[in-house]
């Protein structure tokens, strides 16, 4: 997850440099954006490399490096400790210029020397590619147009013994001078700048307080664990809209504030997707960043890279100082804006703009997005992008997508174009073409044009109904319920018919590269291949090809229907502000969304359970096949949601508590809470199943990546909620006090960097590091722990129109005390006793 996220900035290299994927010589796009020159050729490399032997390759790996240190730059110690793993990892090195030394990358491409350069791998052809085909569990797959079932063999890449290098911080940034006019995609979401434990010194003091007889040291350290992670929880990214507004709007006005001005505030465009929202990428601009153009063997025209930190971090991308290869019919020219990009007049009827060669799969570029500012568009006029495929030299009239631009002020915008749809966009595409007619005198700037790859989460739409749910129950804001009821019912409309809810009683992903197959396949001989294209990731566990018939994709899904329904029922008896008028303008009432809730919790129960592991599935790809790497994030948010069955339930705590040992699996009994504050993310080793642009998994050793492995500490609330389900509260209070436990080992360490700066206790990723346990910086979900406290033993449940008290204290707690809850324009401290009492004081 490039939240940071759960994606590291690392990359599958070949350890053979006779076959390292390296730009071609006169490639038709090698160099483009180049001024330094080109890279050397593989006839070169091949040349240096004979005879060489690999004490010799790193005796000039450390020659090369010595001399480069001083061009390098290094601003921190972070980056010569970047440095320092490169050579520990044996990375080698070429000039790629007179003043840039680089690392050679393969990992889809050649990332080291800036935009444009290409691997051998974009010359293999991604299609012909089968792209959807029914499976023997569903009924037929609704069709759309542009899917398509293509004759013929797979063409992929190979590889042969990859090995990982790491990515270093970019040698220059760019010098271009900032702008005022708004941003298309702004970068959102809250990533601390230094590890959490710093925010506990700044944490607000009127944060609820928890409070038990005789544990007086155990709640004031789950005090100060809140305390740690509440300030920076909060996102504009609708990853997080599941679990922080739910951690958050309790807390405060500050809270409730921010998340109102979010949530009305979120994109969603017109079908009724709603958008990401992370930060500006290199893919669908709605999606997730990536798997970027750069990384899939696509395409892309880059005019201006102002506020593309992200991707010049990453890909070293830069600029086109000129229109080479570019050509312009029927307008002129009027320079290169590098605040905005190239600039184009339209002094014809008809004007076509097409790029430069380049050869791409459309297996790839299931989108092209534009980013372009429009003025002086006259009503009458129309636009639309056509496409070349290879060997072709006449535009075939038919095949076009029509483009309207969303703004004609000039201002910079995103258009994401589903050229996917078409039925004749399948092939190797050699050029594009943008035609516009009937705008004389208008003017275009055309900032970027890339291949996209479908980076959307088909759990967006869910994540945001959670959220706006929980808000209104927390805050009871009926004014926020009368502006964002219409975007609600649009949002739950295109999650039912998008993902076939009806049809199919569970999500179907239909979306080009989420159909649940792996992007990583070995053949007989072991040999590795990539599908880029393959294995886009469709949640937070970014890197695992979800999708398909999805798992975890339902159990939001179900969710959501769940939270509506209730809102709707609500509607519907006329006790909101709003009453039967808004209830009669919904096309889905209270009965109709419980009624499909009820049939997706049969069909979850049947379909995705593994009767061989005695657990759930995570998703079962277009083929067939079903993948089980005990999911113990997908089996316990499956309990905590309730679509388990209790016989299920106590089949999975079985496996996660060890009782039960499960055949085949990596960890099993004890070693599954290996990292104590939670278990495993995945019990069974995982070296196969990934997006394609996660090349080289092997490389990376059991428990070193969170999905691998690996845990969050936020995710540990769903294990001690589910056990407080079905275990009761005793069992759901030792899980906490073994949290606890570790969580006053952190402390006494300093914090969890100090804690993890032994290596054998783990490794931490976030704020850049790659690692395998998710604690602070970007795992601003490592608020939800506490949460326990509100949610569970004391049983506290907001509504619609009230709130409700389910107390369940575990044997020996006297009472429990919670202060400062904030719901609706009330403040409340809320004491529950052993004996059965609650006692509510309002401030």
């Amino acid at each position: 997850m490039q939240q940071g996220g759960l994606t590291s900035r690392l990359f599958a290299s070949e350890s053979n440099w006779t076959t390292l994927p390296v730009c071609p010589e006169n490639h038709p796009t090698c160099g483009r954006h180049q001024p330094q020159g080109l890279p050397p050729t593989r006839e070169r490399l091949r040349a240096e490399s004979r005879g060489r032997t690999s004490g010799e390759f790193a005796g000039r790996t450390r020659v090369i490096m010595k001399v480069s240190m001083s061009m390098l730059k290094l601003k921190s110690l972070r980056n010569l400790l970047r440095v320092v793993a490169c050579l520990s990892l044996g990375l080698a090195w070429h000039t790629c210029g007179p003043w840039q030394v680089c690392p050679v990358l393969c990992h889809s491409q050649n990332l080291a020397c800036g935009n444009g350069v290409r691997s051998q791998w974009c010359d293999a052809p991604a299609a012909p590619f089968r792209q959807f085909t029914p499976d023997p569990f569903t009924t037929p797959i609704p069709k759309r147009n542009g899917d398509k079932a293509l004759a013929g063999q797979d063409t992929f890449v190979s590889l042969t013994e990859p090995i990982v290098v790491a990515m270093i911080e970019p040698v220059t940034k760019p010098t271009t001078e900032p702008t005022t006019e708004p941003v298309s995609e702004p970068v959102t979401g809250l990533v601390p700048e230094q590890p959490a434990e710093a925010f506990a010194r700044t944490a607000r003091v009127d944060l609820p307080q928890f409070h038990v007889p005789g544990l007086e040291p155990e709640m004031a350290r789950l005090q100060r664990l809140h305390a740690q992670h509440h300030p920076a929880a909060f996102s504009d990214c609708t990853l997080w809209d599941r679990w922080l507004p739910h951690a958050t709007l309790w807390t405060g006005p500050e809270a409730v504030e921010r998340y109102r001005r979010s949530l009305l505030q979120r994109r969603m465009d017109d079908e009724g997707y709603v958008s990401m929202q992370q930060h500006r990428g290199m893919a669908h601009s709605e999606g997730w960043p990536f798997p970027a153009w750069q990384q899939s063997t696509g395409m892309g025209f880059h005019f201006s890279i102002l506020q593309e930190e992200w991707t010049v971090q990453n890909f070293r991308t830069v600029a086109s100082v000129d229109t080479t290869g570019w050509e312009l019919e029927g307008g002129e020219f009027l320079g290169i804006d590098p605040a905005r990009g190239l600039r184009i007049r339209v002094t014809e009827p008809t004007l076509r703009l097409t790029t430069p060669a380049f050869q791409c799969g459309t297996i790839v570029a299931p989108f092209v997005r534009l980013e372009l500012g429009v003025s002086e568009w006259p009503a009458s006029a129309a636009a639309r992008l056509r496409w070349q495929f290879a060997e072709e030299t006449d535009w075939e009239p038919t095949r076009f997508w029509d483009l309207a631009p969303a703004d004609t002020t000039g201002s910079l915008h995103y258009l994401n174009l589903p050229v996917h749809r078409h039925p004749q966009y399948a092939g190797m595409l050699q050029r594009y073409q943008i035609e516009v007619s009937g705008a004389v005198g208008s003017e275009w700037v055309l900032k970027s044009l890339i291949t996209a790859i479908d980076t959307r989460h088909p759990i967006t739409n869910a994540n945001y109904l959670r959220a706006c749910s929980d808000y209104v129950q927390w805050t009871q804001d009926q004014a926020f319920l009368a502006e964002n009821l219409p975007r609600m019912r649009l949002a739950l409309k295109y999650m039912i018919d998008e993902f076939s809810l009806q049809q199919q009683r569970h999500v179907w992903v239909p979306w080009v590269g989420h159909d649940g197959r792996s992007g990583i396949i070995y053949n007989a001989a072991g040999q590795k291949s990539l599908r880029p294209g393959l294995g886009v990731g469709n949640n937070y566990w970014d890197l695992l090809p979800f999708g398909g018939h999805d798992a975890l994709a339902t159990v939001y899904a179900y969710d959501a229907l769940r939270r509506m329904a209730e809102l709707e029922a609500a509607l519907e008896s006329g006790l909101l502000g709003s009453g039967n008028n808004a209830a009669a303008l919904a096309e889905f009432s209270a009965a109709d969304l419980n009624g499909l809730a009820d049939s997706i919790r049969s069909d979850f129960q049947k379909r995705f359970w593994n009767p061989e592991t005695g657990r759930f599935y995570g998703w079962i790809d277009v083929d067939g096949q079903a993948y089980d790497y005990g999911f113990t994030f997908v089996n316990l948010e499956a309990i905590y949601y309730g679509l388990a069955s209790e016989e299920q339930a106590q089949s999975i705590f079985a496996w996660l508590d060890g009782t039960r040992l499960v055949a085949g699996d990596t960890s099993q009994g004890a070693d599954i809470y290996h990292w104590r504050f939670a278990p495993r993310a995945t019990t069974r080793r995982n070296i196969e199943t990934y997006v394609w642009a996660w090349s080289a998994p092997e490389s990376i050793a059991w428990g070193g990546q969170v999905q691998d492995g690996g845990a969050v500490l936020g995710f540990s609330y769903f294990d001690v909620m589910a056990r407080l389900q079905q275990q009761g509260p005793d069992a759901a209070w030792a899980r906490l006090q073994a949290i606890l436990a570790w969580y006053g080992d952190i402390e006494a360490a300093g914090g969890y960097r100090s804690y993890y700066r032994d290596p054998a206790r783990g490794t931490l990723q976030g704020g850049g590091t790659a690692g395998g346990l998710g604690l602070d910086f970007e795992f601003m979900e490592s608020v939800l722990v506490p949460q326990v406290m509100l949610y569970g033993f004391l049983g506290f449940r907001p509504t619609e129109t009230g709130y409700e008290v389910h107390p369940r204290l575990p044997a020996g707690w006297p009472s429990l005390t919670i202060t400062n809850i904030h719901h609706g324009t009330q403040r409340l401290d809320i004491t529950a006793h052993s004996d059965g009492r609650v006692v509510v004081e309002t401030r």
